[in-house]
């Protein structure tokens, strides 16, 4: 509004009043402890909502985008990282659960992004954190560089099945030297040189996110998830340190992912190890193996 006061012209603005809306960055950065009617959500906020309002997460089967009108799990603490258990009527065993963080200040909700993750069926003993192993002679005068060398060198007579069974993944897929195998039981060719195992199972994830593996061995080494290879070490060489060869996958927590491990040994050392890091895992300097996260059936 313009005014005239003593021949000048004068200009009113209106007094802006501080919104009460603050906008929040709110995330899940894992889903943890899922069982077949229950979860865990570890949710990272930028900013604290105590005084104003509150946060959460909210769930639904099947669908995307869920809202506080569905399940929810609220949050007034003080702490910018939090820990909510998901358990509800709607939370059953073999579905597909979509989760997001929200916010709401001022009586504007906003949402983060969805994750999605499958609850158990129910069973506690579907994870044996152990891994089925076939051991073979590998009479080839090479070493595999490339998955297509190696994939030749397994192939159906080619070599000779020497044992076959199931051992524990800190054996079979974290061994550097063929004492240890045998020490387990596990048989390879009688002067040590020329052979390969490959372990197989399967891969069900804590948590849903990004996952990254390691592969390292001695010689030839590689890894596939669900048929993807991750992570790979081709050619003659030594262990790598743990961290020296990966790759990373996107899963879904509760889903049973394929595994399959390989290793081929020319001349001179042997060894295998995979380790991981979840998505929660991400920046820590370690590499682990969960027995919770694998199992040969």
């Amino acid at each position: 509004m313009i005014t005239s006061k003593s021949g000048r012209a004068q200009i009113i603005l209106p007094t802006l009043q501080a919104s009460s809306y603050v906008p929040i960055k709110v995330e899940i950065k894992a889903i943890s402890e899922i069982t077949d009617n229950d979860a865990k959500a570890l949710v990272a906020m930028s900013a604290s909502t105590t005084g104003r309002t509150t946060a959460g997460v909210c769930w639904q089967r099947n669908n995307p985008d869920p809202t506080i009108a569905n399940g929810v799990a609220f949050y007034n603490g003080t702490n910018l990282t939090f820990l909510l258990t998901l358990s509800s009527n709607i939370i059953k065993k073999n579905r597909i659960i979509y989760a997001r963080p929200f916010v709401t200040i001022g009586g504007i909700t906003t949402y983060g992004q969805n994750v999605v993750f499958n609850t158990t069926d129910g069973n506690n003993t579907l994870k044996d954190g152990k891994l089925n192993f076939v051991t073979m002679n590998t009479p080839g005068g090479q070493y595999s560089n490339n998955e297509a060398e190696f994939d030749s060198q397994i192939a159906p007579g080619y070599g000779d099945i020497i044992q076959s069974g199931v051992a524990d993944i800190s054996v079979i897929i974290d061994f550097s030297n063929r004492t240890q195998l045998s020490n387990a039981g596990i048989s390879v060719s009688t002067n040590g040189e020329r052979f390969s195992i490959v372990a197989s199972g399967f891969f069900i994830p804590a948590e849903t996110g990004t996952y990254r593996f390691t592969c390292e061995g001695d010689d030839a080494v590689d890894l596939f998830i669900n048929g993807v290879n991750v992570a790979n070490h081709y050619g003659g060489h030594a262990i790598g340190a743990l961290g020296s060869h990966t790759g990373t996958i996107s899963l879904t927590a509760g889903i049973k992912y394929s595994l399959r491990a390989r290793m081929q040994e020319f001349a001179g050392g042997e060894g295998l190890r995979v380790f991981w890091r979840k998505p929660s895992q991400s920046s820590s300097p370690n590499w682990f193996q969960d027995v919770n996260e694998v199992s040969s059936f």
